[in-house]
């Protein structure tokens, strides 16, 4: 009598082995070991690219940016409109930098916010941002260092813990009141968007 590993050993020799035998073998029916599915389904690298595929996009209050002025002569003149003007363009540049990146969708927020001053309160922004339905807040400010220098600066925080998540500052850059929007959204694209799809 042939032993039954002398006859699986002459099937495998001639390229046939019987259907029970490669299911017992752990072949699946084109003769690959395994399951393609199974392998698929636990291999890291593709659940976590399908974890960014579905995330869902953040919620997310972008206050008006404040205005603080430095210059030399900023203390003996009242802001220009011309000022206020170019800060809402930087507000304006940075909501439409993270609604185009897909990673947040914004929340409408009331302009007249801006005179209460958030940058400097220490998080107030975090309870008027979850009654907007926010899931992050954001605040900034433009500081005029003189006519042609300026930083900006901008703080992250979670709304439902108050944590603050990223809290950024430009260093000083050159240029007059114009450049302030270009600096805004270089500065969020560096800090928030560097990774976004």
């Amino acid at each position: 009598m042939i032993r039954s590993g002398m006859l699986l050993a002459a099937f495998l020799t001639l390229g046939v082995l019987p259907a029970r035998a490669e299911r017992a073998a752990g072949f699946d029916s084109d003769g690959i070991a395994g399951t393609s599915g199974a392998v698929a389904s636990h291999h890291p690298g593709m659940q976590i690219a399908d974890a960014a595929e579905t995330a869902a996009p953040i919620r997310i209050a972008v206050f008006p940016f404040e205005y603080s002025d430095f210059s030399a002569d900023g203390p003996y003149h009242l802001t220009r409109d011309a000022d206020l003007a170019y800060v809402q363009s930087v507000t304006d540049a940075v909501r439409q930098a993270l609604a185009q990146s897909g990673r947040y969708v914004l929340v409408d927020t009331d302009p007249a916010l801006a005179a209460r001053g958030f940058y400097g309160c220490d998080g107030c922004d975090v309870a008027v941002a979850a009654r907007l339905g926010a899931g992050q807040s954001l605040v900034g400010v433009v500081r005029r260092i003189s006519r042609t220098e300026y930083t900006i600066g901008f703080r992250l925080r979670d709304v439902r813990t108050g944590t603050v998540l990223e809290d950024a500052a430009s260093g000083l850059r050159m240029g007059a009141d114009y450049s302030w929007k270009m600096g805004a959204v270089q500065l969020i694209r560096d800090r928030l968007l560097s990774g976004a799809r």
